[in-house]
């Protein structure tokens, strides 16, 4: 058979259970109730050929004990369908303080052995449907991954659209401290040769000047338009001779 023992606990505390050959299995789940119950998920130990699977959710574990031989898939359909049964019969109506050992055996026992009789009877309805989920499960991780790859590329890329602004107002100061730098060397070099010029024209300005009153008179004439020669009596010539 597939299932070889099943159960449902609040804790370690046993409420529920059916099992199909004799056993200890209720003594070695509770060893291992401690580490499967810490957190809900599905929990599986190997031991001696059989696998003891669990299944916590909201405080309470569910247990198939199944041949090793049937893998995981099976157990794993079983304890979905025993997880949904139980909430649907029993759900809020049992408290999760206060439970006995074996409360509910003589109740809730029957609807265990019935899910073990149809997972007996048709066990590829289960593993069927199980397939199933863990391809949904393996497609919603995938999809998970893709869109976690996308947001880190996204984030990637608005890195690099901020650094890429930040060297754009980089690009664009530089360029106005360019022109402003250019303007300012452009009116420096153009004052210098104001400056130049203005120097050399005082030079030449003084140099003019200095040759002109050290060497030569450049402003006084060498003699006056209206003044006549002083000649001498002695100098004044003769008439010349009369003919005749």
């Amino acid at each position: 058979m597939p299932i070889l023992y099943s159960a449902v606990f609040r804790g370690v505390t046993n409420v529920a259970d059916f099992s199909t050959i004799p056993g200890n299995f209720n003594a070695v789940a509770k060893e291992y109730l401690t580490k499967a119950s810490r957190n809900d998920g599905k929990y599986t130990y190997v031991v001696e050929g059989t696998t003891f699977n669990f299944f916590t959710k909201d405080g309470t574990t569910f247990l198939c004990v199944a041949d090793e031989g049937y893998g995981r898939i099976l157990p794993a359909a079983y304890l979905d369908k025993l997880a949904a049964d139980w909430t649907a019969e029993i759900g809020e109506k049992l408290p999760k303080d206060g439970v006995r050992e074996g409360q509910l055996t003589a109740t809730y026992s029957k609807r265990i052995k019935n899910l073990v009789d149809q997972i007996t009877a048709s066990p590829e309805q289960f593993s069927k449907i199980q397939a199933v989920q863990q391809k949904v499960n393996v497609a919603k991780d995938v999809m998970l991954k893709n869109m976690e790859t996308m947001m880190i590329r996204q984030e990637k890329l608005d890195t690099m659209v901020d650094k890429s602004d930040g060297l754009l107002d980089a690009a664009s100061q530089f360029q106005s401290s360019g022109k402003k730098l250019r303007t300012h060397m452009w009116w420096n070099n153009f004052k210098i040769k104001i400056i130049i010029g203005a120097a050399v024209l005082l030079l030449l300005l003084i140099l003019f000047l200095v040759i002109c009153f050290s060497a030569v008179h450049c402003f006084s004439s060498s003699s006056s338009p209206n003044s006549t020669p002083n000649l001498s009596p002695t100098q004044v010539p003769s008439p010349p001779p009369s003919a005749g």
